[in-house]
């Protein structure tokens, strides 16, 4: 591909590099001339569109290096404005605390990328979790320190977009660091609620904007293995956000028989979870669907602030939905 450096790193073999898309859109971008921060946000955009999958380096290469996390040069511009690395940390590896003097996009293909950010006096200020397809632009400076720990397990893989030397435009105001490691856990999966009456809670989650994802019945030695029960013969039915990113699980037992471990229509302080929070449009369409199933304001509908519409609602069973409609 032209524009593509094809670099040996044995025993990987050849990098097939970033599409010459990607590098046409972020040689675009850098001719804007537009300052760090904006520069950042416009890169990675470009990186969103044009996101290489893991095969951008050869399985050895994904492999990772066993003490250090390994990186690859994709693309260097010959003019030095940026370039374009395959980077790989094995689970529990880390980098040292870093800045970058101008800007850096990161992209993750594989595995799940953990992220602490630092402030100018090293105290730490918050963390993220970056799943695959997650892109994230910054444009900061400080210092750097750190140090990683090895484990033998897959990799996660990021491809980063970078200045090679100083860009143009204001040094940006905020300054922060950042330390990157991975992390075995991968996403919250499912949210489990057990139920009386399967069919009406299904039909109120649906109501509410879900999906029914598909629905099964579940027994046998495993099934009472996993759950600690014996004789566990229970049915399923799995609800999805329309995003697919969050699910809600409704178990029915047969044997053994329910139980209730609380006061129905528990109060908000009882000990425990008390509720599930959706994001919707129309808060009060919502609520006036959902009371077509018998549900009920727990308290009122209020506005916090200039920020969101708030309510809490009741429904079969006694589970408790929160709703949040954001307000521009």
């Amino acid at each position: 591909m032209a524009g593509t450096l094809l670099q040996q790193t044995p025993p990987g073999g050849f990098i097939a590099g970033p599409t010459d898309d990607l590098i046409a859109a972020v040689r675009q971008v850098i001719g804007m001339r537009a300052d760090w921060a904006r520069t950042a946000e416009l890169v990675a955009d470009q990186l969103r569109a044009h996101l290489p999958g893991p095969d951008v380096l050869t399985p050895a290469q994904r492999r990772g290096q066993p003490d250090r996390p390994a990186g690859h040069v994709l693309h260097a511009e010959p003019d030095g404005t940026f370039s374009i690395l395959g980077l790989v940390w094995r689970p529990g590896q880390t980098t040292r605390i870093h800045d970058h003097i101008t800007w850096c996009v990161v992209g993750v293909l594989q595995g799940v990328e953990h992220e602490d950010l630092y402030d100018d006096q090293l105290n730490l200020t918050g963390t993220r979790e970056n799943p695959v397809g997650e892109v994230s632009g910054f444009a900061r400076r400080a210092t750097s320190t750190g140090s990683a720990t090895p484990a033998p397990a897959p990799p996660s893989a990021c491809t980063s977009t970078a200045p090679t030397s100083p860009g143009s435009g204001p040094a940006p105001a905020a300054t922060t660091t950042e330390r990157r490691r991975t992390t075995m856990l991968k996403r919250m999966d499912n949210v489990l609620i057990v139920v009386d009456d399967l069919a009406a809670t299904i039909a109120f989650f649906v109501e509410l904007g879900m999906e029914l994802e598909g629905q099964t019945t579940v027994e046998g030695e495993s099934v009472d293995k996993v759950v600690g029960l014996d004789g566990v013969r229970a049915d399923i039915a799995m609800v999805r956000t329309p995003d697919g990113h969050s699910r809600v699980e409704l178990t029915k037992f047969h044997t053994p028989a329910a139980i209730s471990g609380e006061p129905k229509d528990a109060p908000a302080n009882t000990l425990g979870m008390r509720r599930i929070m959706f994001a919707v449009e129309d808060i009060e369409d919502v609520v006036a669907r959902l009371r077509t199933h018998g549900a009920e304001l727990v308290g009122e509908l209020v506005q916090y602030e200039n920020s969101y519409r708030l309510c809490n609602v009741r429904g079969p069973e006694g589970i408790v939905v929160a709703l949040a409609e954001q307000l521009n």
